[in-house]
């Protein structure tokens, strides 16, 4: 075979395995579940006022954030649904829920494809890079529209919403608040957040919409509502 011919079958197939190798990170939805780029609107551009609105927003932010503010956006860096404790009570963890800890890798799976691909279609910076003013709290390497943090944080208060009804408001709030921090901390911009809570409440209506997330998140009640129930006994 010619020379020539060789590179482009090569690159073809890099891109295919690739595709492949991405596609592999789903576990409940299709790669066309959602239509990340139709769904979201563009970023705000470097040279437009809302972009500068956002840097002197990060930058007041900076100065005023708490202590307590600080040490819960470090503490949900390697953010798990388990963040949620707040709302469900200190028993909501790894250790006794480990049917959902597995559960809820798949869907921050099938959440981190869908964030990944709005991410190196727009590759927008993140606000250390655009302006050296933001000193961030923690280091991030890939970009920034739409957040993951914000996108998983409404996912797992939508679903868990689902199980515990009566704390539904107390989710959705705690999901915010994640997305939230992540400007608090200084790796976001508050519209990679904004956009962030659109893409978790469209993908979460798809993963609910599927009935074989539906049975294994009845699985995963079964689980939740036998440790609640213990732990309001012994209360």
């Amino acid at each position: 075979m010619h020379r020539r011919f060789i590179a482009p079958i090569a690159i073809t197939l890099t891109c295919l395995l690739l595709l492949g190798a991405s596609e592999s990170k789903l576990h409940f939805l299709s790669a066309d579940a959602v239509d990340v780029v139709q769904l979201l609107p563009y970023p705000p551009d470097n040279n437009s006022d809302e972009y500068h609105r956002e840097i002197e927003q990060i930058l007041k932010i900076q100065v005023t954030r708490s202590d307590d503010e600080i040490a819960r956006g470090k503490s949900e860096s390697k953010l798990t649904v388990f963040a949620f404790a707040d709302v469900l009570g200190p028993w909501f963890t790894a250790e006794n829920c480990p049917q959902t800890a597995e559960f809820y890798k798949k869907i921050t799976s099938d959440s981190k494809y869908f964030t990944e691909l709005g991410k190196d279609h727009w590759k927008r910076p993140r606000p250390p890079r655009s302006d050296d003013r933001v000193k961030p709290l923690l280091e991030e390497k890939d970009d920034s529209y739409p957040s993951g943090h914000a996108t998983r944080g409404m996912i797992f208060a939508e679903t868990l919403a689902e199980i515990f009804p009566h704390e539904r408001e107390a989710l959705l709030a705690r999901g915010r608040q994640i997305g939230w921090d992540r400007v608090i901390v200084g790796v976001h911009f508050p519209s990679d957040v904004y956009a962030g809570r659109v893409l978790g409440h469209a993908l979460a209506r798809e993963l609910l919409a599927k009935p074989e997330f539906r049975a294994e998140l009845e699985k995963v009640k079964a689980e939740l509502d036998a440790h609640a129930v213990q732990s309001a006994a012994t209360r």
